[in-house]
């Protein structure tokens, strides 16, 4: 039987937050909640259906899993402009504390994509010392750094520039108008500065010191010839190997969150539900 989605809207100080669950035919089986914190701008719209594929498949296991338009994004209310990483990281914590209140004997995980996975991880960092904090956390293919990541989203700005103007902006051209006016025009999406900033300092290479407890699984995935995780992100995860439970996994697939053509990576699905069944038993 095709589980089908349950919409509801999260009220929040910052507005009504659409959240998307897919949920076990008997409710009262949910073994685990999980939270799926999407990426960036046009990467989460390509990644929807994944994400829609992954809770729907999740749920035929007796996991609840709740996908959340943040603030200024998706069906949420709000703009995009005005977004802000601490909006985004109480986003969280407000759907973390609804799954809590509604269940609180079920654990709750997170899986996050891309920037996702940086905000999943910033959560959790800043939530440590925290009661009922979540205790395990799956990366699929995480940004390693925001600064990189936020010049190559601007990018976008100039190659449609060139494709549309005579005029040959410059990287630095883009950055003094971030700064002059507080948000600059990309790909549809007004970035703000604040936003801009946040993204930008976070790098999980000068992350040395995760919380004690937290279990994580970093995930890439590539096509041939690349058949194995990145050498930088090999060292990031020795690293935290060094005090934390961290497991890695390569899967051969499709870049979901960016090809033209919508598509999914199945393996990725499986291997996920996978690894939170087996989690429930540690």
């Amino acid at each position: 039987m095709l589980i089908k989605p349950q919409l509801f809207f999260l009220n929040t100080d910052a507005g009504k937050l659409l959240i998307t669950q897919f949920i076990p035919d008997i409710e009262h089986s949910i073994r685990l909640n999980v939270i799926v914190v999407p990426p960036f701008a046009e990467e989460a719209n390509k990644s929807r259906k994944m994400l829609a594929d992954f809770g729907r498949q999740a749920a035929t296991y007796n996991i609840r899993v709740s996908l959340i338009d943040l603030f200024g994004t998706g069906d949420s209310e709000g703009d995009f402009c005005a977004a802000s990483w601490a909006i985004w990281q109480q986003n969280i914590k407000d759907l973390y504390q609804e799954l809590k209140r509604q269940d609180p004997d079920v654990d709750i995980q997170f899986v996050g994509l891309r920037t996702g996975a940086l905000l999943a991880l910033d959560y959790c960092m800043q939530q440590s010392q925290a009661v009922n904090t979540p205790q395990s956390l799956m990366l699929w293919q995480p940004v390693l750094n925001g600064q990189q990541f936020i010049t190559q989203f601007m990018r976008l700005r100039l190659a449609a520039d060139m494709m549309n103007t005579q005029a040959k902006l410059t990287m630095a051209d883009l950055q003094q108008e971030l700064a002059e006016n507080g948000s600059i025009e990309i790909a549809g999406y007004n970035l703000n500065h604040s936003l801009s900033e946040a993204i930008a300092q976070l790098n999980l290479m000068h992350l040395t010191q995760l919380p004690v407890d937290l279990k994580l699984a970093w995930v890439e995935i590539g096509l041939p010839p690349t058949q194995k995780i990145k050498p930088i992100s090999q060292k990031t995860i020795a690293q935290w190997q060094l005090h934390n439970n961290v497991s890695s996994c390569f899967i051969n697939g499709d870049s979901f969150w960016q090809t033209q053509e919508i598509t999914q990576v199945e393996e990725l699905t499986n291997f996920s539900i996978n690894y939170l069944l087996g989690s429930l038993n540690d």
